[in-house]
């Protein structure tokens, strides 16, 4: 397993530099987050479930000052449940506050509870502006995200109609607006954040994977070729199953040309077609038609 590692780590390194960064908006969006944050009682950070920190804002906890925070680990659906789990645990015992589940496909039956964590969250608010002799208002709440966490897609669950524009491609919100989800909360909505810079290039390449970055700001063979072989590790039956790769092959690193061969991508002349296969890897993983996966383990 050793020289596998070793092995998959060689084939890699020609993956990094494969991801361009930062859409103006957004860039835009991020300097007058501060300015927002003063605006409302409680932050909802919505993460997804599959990498959690990773598409996480690393600074957000820094500008907060001290208001409450709800994370919401969006397309749970997707992500694998033992893992889930463990995510769970990991933000409850790091103090990050409430944290919710949610899967925008069935997401009325989490919407009494996120409505319930709102309202607990901001009821201290809410009680000093009516100690100040003040009219009673609805909690004031911010979702904010990476784009394509599905911060939309959670609003107009809440909401119950198609108040806010949804896609599977990063960027999609564009303006912030105000969205009353309930009579006793009200939700600034805002473009998605992200940071002014990545960590590192794997997180580029998972940002990737799962939208919140562009299609036209990466490789996608690249960022195809590293996905196979990090899932490789991770998933390897899962993707033996679905790829129908052999039993040999198991202990040497996968290429999207064996991809390529087993979903018949070929390219004039009978040879093999890397793009084709690494678009069908990013969109089936996408999709969960592998399987459910998580992609982040919580940090020891």
């Amino acid at each position: 397993m050793m020289m596998m590692t070793q092995q998959l780590s060689e084939t890699k390194t020609h993956a990094s530099h494969s991801v361009q960064w930062y859409p103006g908006h957004i860039a835009k969006w991020d300097k007058q987050l501060l300015d927002a944050l003063k605006k409302v009682d409680v932050v909802i950070e919505v993460l997804d479930a599959r990498l959690p920190l990773l598409s996480r804002h690393p600074e957000l906890n820094l500008r907060l000052d001290r208001k409450p925070i709800i994370t919401v680990l969006n397309k749970s659906e997707l992500a694998d449940p033992e893992a889930t789990e463990a995510w769970q645990q990991w933000f409850k015992r790091f103090g990050c506050g409430p944290t919710v589940l949610f899967d925008a496909h069935h997401g009325a039956k989490y919407r009494n509870k996120l409505i319930q964590a709102i309202a607990s969250a901001g009821a201290e608010a809410v009680e000093k502006w009516q100690a100040k002799g003040l009219k009673a208002r609805p909690v004031r709440v911010m979702v904010v995200g990476m784009p394509n966490v599905g911060k939309s897609s959670i609003i107009n669950c809440l909401v119950g109609l198609k108040k806010v524009k949804t896609g599977h491609k990063a960027g999609v919100t564009r303006t912030s607006q105000w969205i009353r989800i309930h009579p006793q909360v009200d939700l600034l909505d805002s473009p998605g954040i992200i940071p002014p810079k990545l960590e590192s290039d794997e997180q580029g390449h998972w940002l990737a994977l799962v939208s919140s970055i562009g299609e036209a700001a990466f490789d996608e063979e690249r960022v195809g070729l590293y996905i196979l072989q990090e899932l490789q590790q991770r998933y390897q039956a899962l993707l033996q199953q679905h790829f129908g790769f052999t039993t040999e092959s198991l202990n040497t690193p996968w290429t999207l040309e064996q991809i390529g061969v087993q979903k018949c991508l070929l390219k004039h002349g009978g040879v093999p077609d890397p793009k084709r296969a690494a678009q069908v890897l990013l969109r089936d993983v996408r999709q969960g038609k592998i399987g459910r996966l998580t992609f982040e383990a919580p940090p020891a």
